[in-house]
């Protein structure tokens, strides 16, 4: 692989993290909202996964990769 691609796959992939981390962070809010009782919207599974990913992190003691 040239210097080029390498530099290309480490652009995208700091790009997807960054994705991953605002989307991860608007669940996180979201289910925040819903707990104090600012949203209606529903609990779902995707939640209760990013929560739980967070979670783990902590008991861990590695670094979660949600941000809140």
């Amino acid at each position: 692989m040239s210097r080029k691609q390498q530099v290309d796959v480490s652009l995208h992939r700091a790009y997807l993290r960054r994705e991953l981390a605002e989307y991860e962070g608007q669940v996180v809010e979201q289910a925040r909202r819903i707990i104090s009782g600012e949203s209606s919207t529903e609990p779902s599974h995707e939640h209760l996964r990013v929560l739980l990913q967070w979670l783990d992190g902590h008991a861990t003691g590695a670094r979660p990769r949600v941000v809140h």
